[in-house]
């Protein structure tokens, strides 16, 4: 497991909220205690049309900031009841690598390909569901060892055998954030993100003409393959089609 930052810090996330009127993107950090918050909303002064507007659903209004926001007040109130418009636009950029929004399609297009050309991604979480109650087990070890100071990890991997149906034998690699807390219910297979296939033949299933759907799915599960490796990942793309789409479905394939 790789070391990462002491999972008892506080959460700091970038943010960005366009002002309703005139769409001018104001940048902040939304802090987040791991015991005491003060939940609300700022009222903040426009940089483009110097009008003021509010920047909702703050961990805490008090410790948050923004470096080029002119905030006006900071209140701990309901939203709803306030007196200036509020930003509906908002994202959140340079994610934390610490906190794993990654999902796996089992039911899209595959990934890993036996040498027979059988698929093996859907056989693969079939393995994991029969040895959850297994990993569940080694997982609940690691945090008891991470209460006591002991272990510290970024995510945790589970590792299965299986067989394909040609007779060819394997092992999927799969994994997730680790999360401290001796409370979480028992993990599911589906919580798990498959990262590897050996024996796979990645140079066949990724060769050929694919339709956008397939391609954007291929993407994201190489996504989640490199994110398990790599500090840092970057996609370079010439284009990606978006101008039919809604916003919020244009910010679901940005993000």
């Amino acid at each position: 497991m790789d070391d990462f930052e002491n999972p008892f810090e506080d959460r700091r996330r970038k943010r960005v909220a366009n002002c309703p009127r005139c769409k001018t993107s104001h940048a902040y950090v939304d802090v987040k205690h791991l015991v005491v918050n003060d939940p609300g909303y700022w009222v903040v002064k426009c940089s483009g049309c110097q009008q003021p507007f509010c920047i909702p659903g703050l961990h805490d209004v008090f410790d948050s900031y923004g470096t080029d926001i002119d905030i006006l007040a900071r209140e701990e109130g309901d939203v709803s009841e306030a007196e200036h418009p509020v930003a509906q636009e908002m994202a959140q950029y340079n994610l934390d690598v610490n906190e794993l929004t990654l999902s796996y399609d089992y039911t899209a297009c595959p990934l890993y390909e036996c040498t027979c050309t059988r698929s093996l991604d859907a056989q693969a979480l079939r393995r994991l569901e029969s040895e959850i109650g297994e990993v569940n087990k080694e997982y609940r070890y690691r945090i008891h060892y991470a209460i006591k100071g002991k272990f510290h990890a970024e995510y945790v991997v589970a590792k299965v055998a299986m067989m394909c149906e040609c007779g060819v034998p394997h092992e999927a690699t799969f994994y997730r954030k680790f999360v401290i807390n001796w409370d979480h219910p028992p993990l599911k297979a589906a919580d798990f993100v498959l990262a590897d296939v050996t024996g796979a033949q990645l140079s066949e299933s990724l060769d050929g003409v694919r339709s956008k759907d397939d391609a954007m799915d291929l993407l994201a599960k190489l996504v989640a393959r490199w994110n398990l490796l790599a500090d840092q990942v970057m996609i370079a793309s010439p284009f990606i089609g978006h101008q039919f789409l809604a916003y919020d479905k244009q910010m679901v394939i940005w993000e």
